[in-house]
């Protein structure tokens, strides 16, 4: 197979994946009409797929004939996205607030600068990087270590200098570092222990610390300037 036939291909799955995500995550609608019959739909809050009576006419295509389809489709799908490299490209897509008109407070990963920034969400559609809450999305796209070796050490600008501390992917540790006090990136904590609890006890990483035996500078090795 051909490199360029390969990546068209990766493409129209990806495609594909995501519709079927964003199918899930459509609000419940129970149509118009009075030819009840029993449903299933995916309850995004719960996670889980719920009964509901759904007229006969209209509708969304959150709707499922039986509780195994909608958990097929939804609950199998939701988890491989949580746990396979897909989630690379979840915070790579590109922001989409959505096709309707429902103003809701999100964030989402803006890939050129590596940053978490608010934006409106629509309400329904758009794509998977997005995220209730700006620590959500950098637990998710940054933190769990699927981006986090694209968010490198950046000082910063200006020259109001103060220590700070960044997750340094090759160590595997968070080191010190000098901040300048404007820009840089999502990388940057006021202590050692919020980068910890942040980057490392978010890759489920066991972190033992002795306070008798800690000393300041413990990562110095990597100590950097940034003039």
């Amino acid at each position: 197979m051909s490199p360029d036939l390969h990546c068209v291909l990766l493409k129209t799955f990806i495609s594909i994946f995501f519709l079927l995500i964003d199918v899930c995550q459509l609000k419940l609608d129970a149509g118009t009409c009075s030819n009840f019959s029993m449903k299933w739909f995916f309850e995004v809050r719960s996670g889980e797929c719920v009964q509901f009576w759904y007229g006969g006419c209209d509708g969304n295509s959150n709707r499922f004939n039986t509780q195994e389809d909608c958990e097929i489709r939804c609950l199998r799908a939701k988890k491989y996205l949580q746990t396979s490299k897909l989630r690379v490209w979840t915070c790579r897509a590109q922001r989409t607030q959505g096709i309707c008109a429902i103003s809701e407070t999100c964030y989402n990963l803006f890939y050129k600068t590596k940053k978490c920034m608010h934006f409106w969400y629509g309400g329904c559609g758009g794509n998977e990087n997005r995220f209730l809450t700006e620590d959500e999305c950098f637990r998710e796209c940054v933190s769990t270590g699927k981006l986090t070796k694209l968010l490198k050490l950046d000082a910063g600008s200006c020259s109001n200098f103060s220590v700070k501390w960044y997750f340094n992917v090759r160590s595997g540790g968070c080191v010190q570092f000098w901040y300048g006090g404007c820009d840089g990136n999502s990388n940057r904590f006021d202590t050692q222990e919020d980068c910890e609890i942040r980057c490392l006890r978010a890759k489920k990483t066991t972190v033992k610390r002795n306070k008798n035996t800690m000393k300041i500078g413990v990562c110095c090795t990597n100590f950097k300037w940034q003039p």
